[in-house]
Formats: C-alpha cells, sequence, structure tokens
C-alpha cells in the first residue's frame, strides 16, 4: 500500500500558462511600439517653419500676398520648402537668407530629425538604449534568480516584466516622450510624462500575464468492480414472472440473495441469511506475511484487538525503509475490507480498500513499500516539489485500522489495528533490483536486436547496464532512465527504471549486466552501489517455419463421409524457433478471426472440425514465445457420401470370383442359404474377399464355385452399408471351370 494514496496513482503534469497569456504579453509589447512609430509619424506631419527675428512663424497653406494684394508664394516650391518675397528678407542679405529656412515632413524626415539631429534622446537611439537595458536585466535575472532559491516559472516572469518596464520607461525619457505629453492632455499626457511610473505599471501587467504558478497534484485513480447493494431487502424483486430470474439478475440485487431450487421451474431469489447480523472476525493471515517477518499475535478478533508487525531478529523492531512487506487478514464469512490510517467511525469513512480491492471474500493481503522521514524529506527537497500526500505519523510510527463489512452490511465499529514502525535510521543498504519486465531466460524473435525493458527497485535509485561482463557501475556505459520522484512508486511498490537493450544475437545466449546506486539525490560519494550486477538473460532464436509437407488434410484433396456433417482433423508441425519449434496454432477460415488449436503449445498440433458438404480454406498461423511467426493456407473439399457402395463388374478370374466396386469397400460374403444377407459384416461375420492387389481397395476377390450361391455385403470406408437384411450384391456362378480369364 502506498501511504495516503492508492495503488494506480499518477502525477498530473505541471499545469502550464496558457498560450493565449504569453501571445496577450508579446502583442501589448508589440502595439505599443507601433503605436509610438504612429505617433511619431503624426508629429513629423506639422506645419511648415518660417526662423527670423521674430521667432518662428507658422505659416498656412495658402496664397501669400503682398500688401498690394499680388501673389507672392502658392504656398511651397517644387523643392518643398517656402520663399518669401519680403523686402525685409530681401535687405538682410545673407542673415535673411539663412532666416528663410523650413522644417522637412513626412516619415523621412522625422526618422532624419530622431537618428541625426537629437542623437542623444531621440525616440531611435532610446530605442537601442533602452534594448540595452532590457536585455541587460533579463540577464541578470535569470542568472541571480536560481541563487536566490526562485523557482523558474517567477524567474521567468521577472526577465519578461522587468525587461518591458525598462524598455517602456527608456523609450518614454526621450525625445518622444516629451512630443506624447505636450501633444496629449489628460491621462494620456500623464503617461508620458512620467516614464518611472508607467515602465512600473507594464511590467506589472506583464508579470500578472506570465506568471505562472506550478504546482504537483496526486490524482487518485480507483478502478474497481461494480458491487450490489448490501443487504438482500430488494431479493424478492427478481421474482416478479415478467422476466427470468437468472442467478445474475438475482445477486445484482442484494449482496446477500442467492438462488433457490437450482435447475427446476420453481427457481426463487431469496434473500439467504437475513439474520445474520454480526461483524466478521478478523486474524492475521499468516501465510502471505513477507518471509523475515513475524506477527506479535495471532489471536482473532474478537477478543484480539489487533496484532503487530515486526522484522525477525532486528534490533530496532522497525521495518526497514524501502523495504516492500506484503501481510494480510482473514475472516471467517466473505466481507469486504477497508483500511485507514486515521480512526473514523464509520466503514464508508475509511480512506483504503484492504488490498485496493473491494470484492467479499475470505482472505485479503495488502503489499506496502515506505520510506523513512528522512528520506521523504530529501527527496522531496532535491525535486523541489510536495511529498505527494505521505506523512509521517507518530515518529514513524504506524497504525493501519481496519473494518471489515459482511453482506449484510454489518461491519466491526471499534476497528483491528495493525501496528508496525519504519527504522528511520541512514541507508547504509545498497539498492535491490526486485523485479523486470521480462522474465529472465526469455527468448526473443530472431532478427529483433533491441528490447525495451524495465527494472523494478525497492528504492528511487540511477541505474546503469553493461553487454557480456559484470563491470563497476562507474564503468558501465548506459545510463537509465529513473523514476525517482516519492509519486512515481509502481503498482507493485516498486521504483522504475527503463532502457533498451542493444546488440541481440540469433541463435545464442545474450548476457546483460545492470547495477544501481540509491539516494540519487545525494553527493555520488554517499550513494550505496550494488557491489554484484544483476545478471539478465535474453536468448536468440531462429525463425519458426511451419512444416508445409505435415499439414493434413493435404492442399486439394476430398474428405469423404457417410453422415452429414464429417470430422475433419486438422493437423500440422512446426519446427525451429524457440525450443525446436515449439509454439502455439491458429486457424481461420476468413483470415481475420484466429482460434486457437484444441491440441497446441508444442511441435505437433491438432485441432477437430464438424464440416458439411462443400469446399474450404484454412489459414494457419503460428508464434512460438519469442515471437516468430509463420503462416500457411491449406484447402481441400468435403464430401458426403449417403449411398453404400456398388458392385459395377463382376468377372471370372482363373478360378476365382473377382468383383470391382464404384469406391473402396471392405466386402464379405456368405454362402449360407438360411442366413443370407443377414448377417453383420461389422462384426467380421460372412467370408472375407480379399484385394489384389492389396493396395486396391475396390478390387475383390473369392474362390470359384459354379452353381453356388454368394450373398455379397460391401461397406465402404465410411461405414456405408445396404440395411441389415440387404445385400450389395447376390451372384450364382453357371460357367465351367476353364473359361477364359477375366471374363464377365
Amino acid at each position: 500500500m502506498k501511504i495516503q494514496k492508492p495503488k494506480k496513482q499518477r502525477r498530473a503534469a505541471p499545469a502550464r500558462a496558457k498560450p493565449a497569456r504569453a501571445f496577450i504579453s508579446y502583442s501589448i509589447i508589440f502595439n505599443l511600439l507601433l503605436s509610438l512609430i504612429a505617433i511619431s509619424f503624426m508629429i513629423g506631419l506639422e506645419a511648415r517653419v518660417v526662423s527670423g527675428f521674430g521667432g518662428e512663424q507658422f505659416v498656412k497653406d495658402q496664397a501669400l500676398k503682398d500688401p498690394s494684394g499680388s501673389l507672392v508664394s502658392s504656398g511651397s516650391d517644387v523643392g518643398g520648402s517656402l520663399k518669401l518675397n519680403d523686402p525685409l528678407a530681401e535687405g538682410l542679405g545673407d542673415l535673411g537668407k539663412g532666416a528663410d529656412t523650413t522644417k522637412s515632413t513626412g516619415i523621412l524626415g522625422t526618422l532624419k530629425k530622431w537618428a541625426m539631429i537629437d542623437k542623444t534622446t531621440g525616440p531611435v537611439a532610446a530605442m537601442f538604449k533602452s534594448a540595452g537595458w532590457a536585455m541587460t536585466a533579463y540577464w541578470v535575472i535569470g542568472w541571480l534568480g536560481p541563487k536566490l532559491g526562485l523557482k523558474e516559472t517567477t524567474v521567468k516572469a521577472l526577465q519578461k516584466s522587468v525587461s518591458a518596464g525598462l524598455f517602456t520607461t527608456g523609450i518614454l525619457k526621450s525625445s518622444l516622450g516629451s512630443k506624447l505629453g505636450g501633444a496629449f492632455g489628460g491621462k494620456l499626457g500623464f503617461i508620458a510624462n512620467n516614464p518611472w511610473i508607467t515602465g512600473i505599471a507594464v511590467g506589472a501587467i506583464v508579470f500578472l500575464l506570465t506568471y505562472k504558478k506550478e504546482e504537483y497534484k496526486v490524482v487518485n485513480f480507483n478502478c474497481l468492480p461494480w458491487e450490489a447493494p448490501v443487504g438482500g431487502e430488494d431479493c424478492e424483486k427478481c421474482n416478479d414472472g415478467i422476466h427470468i430470474c437468472s442467478e445474475y439478475r438475482c445477486k445484482s440485487l442484494g449482496q446477500a440473495c442467492e438462488i433457490v431450487n437450482a435447475g427446476t421451474d420453481k427457481e426463487l431469489c431469496i434473500w439467504g441469511n437475513p439474520k445474520d447480523v454480526t461483524s466478521a472476525n478478523i486474524a492475521p493471515w499468516k501465510e502471505v506475511l513477507t518471509e523475515g517477518y513475524a506477527y506479535t499475535n495471532i489471536k482473532p478478533r474478537p477478543p484480539s484487538w489487533g496484532t503487530s508487525i515486526t522484522p525477525k531478529g532486528a534490533v530496532s523492531g522497525c521495518i526497514a525503509a524501502f523495504s516492500p512487506i506484503e501481510f494480510g487478514i482473514q475472516t471467517n464469512k466473505p466481507a469486504q475490507c477497508k483500511l485507514s490510517l486515521k480512526m473514523t467511525e464509520t466503514f464508508d469513512e475509511m480512506e483504503f480498500y484492504f488490498g485496493e480491492t473491494n470484492l467479499y471474500d475470505y482472505n485479503h493481503s495488502q503489499k506496502m513499500n515506505i520510506p523513512n522521514p528522512r528520506a521523504i524529506d530529501e527527496i522531496a527537497t532535491a525535486n523541489n516539489e510536495t511529498t505527494g500526500g505521505l506523512e509521517i505519523q507518530n515518529d514513524n510510527n504506524y497504525n493501519l485500522y481496519v473494518r471489515c463489512s459482511s453482506k449484510n452490511g454489518y461491519y466491526n465499529k471499534d476497528p483491528y489495528v495493525i501496528k508496525f514502525c519504519v527504522d528511520e535510521g541512514p541507508d547504509l543498504t545498497p539498492p535491490a533490483i526486485e523485479e523486470t519486465s521480462i522474465e529472465s531466460g526469455q527468448p526473443v524473435a530472431s532478427g529483433v536486436d533491441n528490447v525495451t525493458i524495465s527494472v523494478y527497485t525497492n528504492e528511487p535509485t540511477n541505474c546503469r547496464w553493461a553487454r557480456d561482463t559484470d563491470q563497476s557501475f562507474e564503468q558501465m556505459p548506459n545510463e537509465m532512465k529513473c523514476y525517482n520522484s516519492l509519486t512515481d512508486l509502481r503498482p507493485n511498490m516498486l521504483y522504475e527504471c527503463e532502457t533498451t537493450l542493444s546488440g541481440i544475437k540469433d541463435s545464442q545466449e545474450n548476457n546483460f549486466y545492470f547495477k544501481c546506486e540509491d539516494q540519487p539525490w545525494k553527493d555520488k560519494a554517499d550513494r550505496n552501489k550494488m557491489a554484484t550486477g544483476y545478471k539478465f538473460t535474453l536468448l536468440g532464436t531462429k525463425p519458426l517455419n511451419i512444416d508445409k509437407t505435415s499439414i493434413k488434410p493435404v492442399a486439394g484433396t476430398t474428405v469423404s463421409g457417410a453422415t452429414s456433417t464429417v470430422t475433419i482433423d486438422l493437423e500440422l508441425q512446426t519446427q525451429n524457433g524457440f525450443n525446436k519449434g515449439e509454439a502455439e496454432c491458429y486457424y481461420s477460415t476468413d483470415n481475420d478471426n484466429f482460434i486457437s488449436f484444441f491440441e497446441t503449445n508444442s511441435y505437433k498440433h491438432k485441432q477437430s472440425q464438424d464440416l458439411t458438404s462443400g469446399f474450404y480454406n484454412y489459414y494457419i498461423k503460428c508464434i512460438d514465445l519469442g515471437g516468430n511467426q509463420d503462416s500457411a493456407v491449406t484447402n481441400f473439399t468435403v464430401f458426403v457420401d449417403t449411398f453404400p457402395p456398388q458392385v459395377v463388374r463382376v468377372m471370372y478370374d482363373t478360378n476365382r470370383l473377382k468383383i470391382i466396386t464404384d469406391e473402396n469397400a471392405e466386402c464379405r460374403y456368405s454362402t449360407d442359404t438360411n442366413v443370407k444377407c443377414n448377417f453383420d459384416i461389422d462384426a467380421g461375420n460372412g467370408n472375407p474377399m480379399p484385394h489384389e492387389p492389396s493396395d486396391d481397395k475396390k478390387v475383390h476377390l473369392a474362390s470359384w464355385t459354379p452353381e453356388q450361391t454368394y450373398y455379397v455385403k460391401c461397406k465402404d470406408e465410411s461405414g456405408k452399408q445396404p440395411d441389415p437384411t440387404q445385400c450389395t450384391i447376390i451372384l450364382s456362378p453357371t460357367a465351367p471351370a476353364g473359361t477364359s480369364d477375366n471374363e464377365e
């Protein structure tokens, strides 16, 4: 049992930030830059300015006239500058010409002003400068955050938010910020005129959008059989006379429902024992307890109220940490048992089913593998996670409270208590490989040189493997993927390491060695390593073959029978593969749905079939333990012969009577006129008519006696023969001896 979680547990994947959040944060930055460019473009479209002694004068885009009313200028010449026909300007000479300047317009002019005129505070210069500060902050936070113990999710959110805030502040501190502040009043002006406040606000928004809290949760999956309600109050509903009260329907109405008068027309569903109002007796199950452990009290409840589990010979009297152990209880009646780590008021409040099954049974077993407090704290710290629901109770002493409910729903209100403790001392023993996903010594299909395998250890480990020879852990060249979190405990109460074994050769033993070190969260010098490697063997094999000459019926033949259905024996032999052709064979008539041979798991395979007249195709597939496969096809015709054999020729052959039948047959005759045809050929009555040659079963011979009546009966290979008082043929030779041979 896993403490405080059922067997089938999986750790939920860490919660991921929604892609929409990252998209929104980047969209904000992109839109901000786009807005800055758009605003700068708008500002660049200001009116032309004339510089003179009186300062700048804004000149509208309209025709200018002198005092006399004549047209002086239409606003702009082809070159894009404004020239004023003013006597004062003409009198100023070069000074007047110098004052006769204008400001460029449009995007190009604006970019020129940003990049060339205002090299220190212009937006372009400020953009590069701000980007530099933002990248610097991003790198510093990424380097410093983990050293301060910040989680990865927090560090990333800070990197993005601080970088965005500094970039925004730098842009707004440039000349663009001043222009925005002057161009817009109110809230927009406040944003532009207060770059640090705006930068902090942008950083805060980005942090909120990108920060994600990562946490681990234990998800419990309980896949248990459906169970009928306790008791038997509804049993009589099965006897409604409308539907057949089957045993299944009866027992689905209540745990205590039973069928009486089974097999008769008076079957009834009743409440088997409604007066059973006592709870089940509970006692330790000695036979299932792991070797090396003992119960301190084996008396049943009542009167005993529990027992303790202790290791034999242990000084501390406590179970070693990470040591798989199995124990159990027995009840005097079928019962459903549950256990809990804490005292509860009722049966339903208890946390776990004993043995993780809700079936009603007499025997109940439970497996556990418990770490000590030291290991729990170290693993949780190393993996930066919670303990997955594990709790150390009462200084590493555990009480498992057990209750069992009868089929009528009565349980022991005072729980049966199973006590034990876990050794909290330091781990000084190396890990142990308890199981492998593939049993050592198993065959591998021919041509397969890679096999995926898992090894299961009693505690979290790092494991490696080597081929052919046992080596030190450090020298083993192949690392394995190991699951070392507390929540990675597998249903077999062990920890898994997986890998792919390579270089497997056909037709020979392939030896591998595994070694593991425990406590992977500690420094390498503090870890316990296996001294001797765990040897694992895979057997390379040859391809499996079906001996095509052994297949029966032979393809293309006809099988005859005298009944409406004919029994056919489908037979074949396999060779090579694993263990000299040992395999399991299957047959099919549609090459889709295959059925196992009745006699198989050997090199000989046989299956009987009752077939009617017709043509048949049989598809055959065989597979051995290593996965080698072969297939074959046979076809044959079934002929149903409903008629007894017929005599087609009668001849005289050198003082012998020769008859020929239309099919292979056995013939006998009688010359007794009192018996005539009424003799039993199956019992061997009558005189035999041997074959000549012996393998031609259509030719039958007898001695030639003229004037004697022959009462002949024949039966074919299917046993078809005339009725008991009928003959196949009655003969009375009249030709004298000496007649030419083979005369009919």
